[in-house]
Order: structure tokens, then sequence, then C-alpha cells
């Protein structure tokens, strides 16, 4: 594959802090955010030793873990020291500060203690300064109706809480013979997405790509209709309208704007139908032989199934290739250069082999 230039821009990170008392299943929250056991940290050296920070290449997420509350009523004092001390110092800067305060509470006990009430309203009275909102999150929640009891506790003490999610961060065996499975979590990084900007980041990324999903499937319907009747395969073109509006509409939901002109150089050079070129005619046969069913019909033909796939696949190379800009990892302006147009070509080709290879497993 063509080796890509790197975006210069850096996108923006979101920085969470996670608050509660210990066994509140912070550790196993900050797993399922990052998909991974994280086992290698970095500690915060800013006078706050009892900040833990977390971060992975791969992620545009940052997690900042601070010790458990205890009973101690002097160690308590000492972790709210440290937390405001670092929510305020890391408000300077906006690629830095915290956006939101997760706090985790354990549903599976009787009742909330009446401190965490009120360590929750000076986290977001404080919060409230900084630009920084407080989520509840009820961990471990794998009594729903109990979750739900304690919700809707909280939900009359008026808070100030920007909302309150129940989250089973990773599947639960209730007994030897009932397993619940984890829920909520997917929930808690969309809602959080309304705390960074929308062009950057992965939990903005995902939500990206979930709309995306339904302006494929949209445009597979069309490409459908489009090839009721076999059309030759040099007549592709046909399809080109319905895929111009699909990859424009992606290219909107990404929050990027590119010429007309150039969404359809990046089309035609995937899908090589011009056939003007070599590299175009070897595109154009590379497809034709990953097709199911081209061939059988009317010659080197497409019918309606190989047209949604081609469609499908194409709008799925896409979200790929969008999801590298709006990690920083290839910039927009390679997009219009012939390297750039022949790796999306290559992207197309490498996302239509692994789907035929995904149908015969």
């Amino acid at each position: 594959m063509t080796n890509a230039p790197l975006a210069r821009r850096t996108p923006p990170r979101l920085n969470i802090m996670l608050i509660g008392k210990t066994g509140a299943g912070k550790s196993t929250l900050i797993n399922a955010l990052f998909s991974e056991r994280v086992a290698e940290t970095n500690a915060f050296t800013a006078g706050t030793m009892g900040i833990t920070k977390i971060s992975r290449p791969y992620s545009m997420l940052t997690v900042y873990d601070t010790r458990g509350f205890e009973i101690d009523q002097r160690a308590q004092k000492q972790t709210l020291d440290e937390i405001f001390s670092t929510v305020k110092k890391l408000s300077k800067d906006e690629n830095e500060r915290i956006h939101c305060i997760l706090y985790c509470i354990n549903p599976n006990i009787h009742r909330v203690e009446d401190d965490e009430i009120k360590w929750i309203r000076t986290l977001t009275s404080t919060g409230q300064r900084y630009r920084t909102p407080v989520v509840i999150v009820l961990t471990q929640a794998f009594s729903v109706p109990k979750a739900q009891q304690i919700k809707e506790h909280l939900e009359t003490l008026s808070l100030g809480a920007e909302s309150i999610i129940p989250v089973l961060a990773e599947d639960y065996m209730l007994n030897e013979h009932q397993l619940i499975l984890s829920y909520g979590v997917e929930y808690l990084t969309d809602s959080l997405c309304r705390f960074i900007d929308y062009s950057a980041g992965i939990v903005s990324i995902d939500r990206k790509k979930h709309q995306a999903k339904g302006i494929i499937a949209a445009s597979s319907t069309s490409a459908i209709a489009a090839a009721a009747i076999p059309i030759p395969f040099a007549d592709a073109a046909v399809l080109i309208p319905i895929q111009i509006g699909m990859i424009s509409g992606i290219t909107a939901v990404f929050g990027l704007k590119l010429k007309k002109s150039l969404i359809t150089a990046l089309i035609t050079s995937a899908l090589g139908t011009s056939g003007t070129t070599l590299i175009g005619r070897t595109l154009a046969g590379s497809v034709i032989k990953l097709l199911p069913g081209v061939g059988t019909v009317a010659g080197d033909a497409i019918n309606a199934s190989s047209a949604a796939i081609l469609t499908t696949v194409l709008g799925e190379a896409y979200v790929r290739l969008m999801t590298l800009i709006a990690n920083g990892e290839l910039s927009e302006q390679y997009l219009s250069t012939k390297s750039g147009k022949l790796f999306f070509s290559h992207l197309f080709l490498k996302t239509l082999a692994e789907q035929k290879d995904s149908k015969k497993t």
C-alpha cells in the first residue's frame, strides 16, 4: 500500500477524571473505555501523587484515575484537594483541561452515604467554575431494578450532575447458570461526545461511523434499484451519482468539505471504471474478481446484489479513510494528490477482499 504522509494537525483529546469510593468499579470501567486491560500507567507528577494519568497512543481518550475515597476524613480532604488542584491547573489549556468528571457509585448498596452526597455537590459546584460537568455512573449495575431505584433516588436530591448512567462494564456471572451481559459503556461514551469538539476524538468518531452506516445503507438500497437489470461493468458509472451522494454525505458527517470533482475522482480511481489507463483497467479487473456473481450474467456484468456490495464496500472504505483523517493520521490535502487517490484505491480493494474472505468463513 502507498505510504501516506501524516497530517500535521493534532486532534483534541477527551480528558475525563474518575472519582469514587474504593471498590466502586473504576478500574473495570477504565478497561472498558479503552477496550483492553490497562496495565501501564503514567503518574501525573505535579503535586498530585494520588492521581494517575492513563492514555494510549491509538486513543484520543485520557483518563485521570483518582484514589478511592476512604472513611478517614483527613484522606478525604487530601484527595479532594488534589482533585480540585488538578482540575484548576489543567483548565488553562483547552486541549488538556478535564472535560468531564465521572463519579462512580456501586448501586448494589443499601443506600448512598451522606458523605458521598456532599462530595458530589462539592464536585458539581467546583466543576461549574471550570466548565467541567459531573456525570454519575452507576457501576456494576447487574441488577437493573436496583440501579433504577438508586438513579431515581439521586435524581430527587438535585445534585447538579449532568446525568446519571447505569453501566455494567463487563459480563457478570450471577450464578453458574445465569450470565448477565455487559451494557451501557457505549451509551456512556456516546454521552461524553457533547463535552468535546465533534471534529475529532475517538468518542466522536464512533458517533460519526454510526451516522455513516445509515448513509451507506440507504445508498446501497438505491444501487440495488439502479442495477435491477444487469449492467456491464464498463457502464458501472451509472452508479456514480448514487455513490457521489453517499461519499458527500459521509464527508459532511466527518465535518469536512471536499469538491464534487475530487469526490468523483476518488470514486473512479477506486473502481477503475474509466479504463483509460493501465492502472484503471487493472483495478477494474481486480474488482470484478472480488465481486461474487459477476461474470455469470451478460458477461462481466453487475447485478443488483453486486451493485449493493460495490456501493457498501466503497462507503466502508471511505469511512476508514475519514477515520484516518479525523485521527490526524492523514491530511485532507493528501486526497488531492495522485498518491492519495491510489491510496484510496488500495483501501477500497482491501476492504472488498476482507468482505469476500469473511463470507467464506
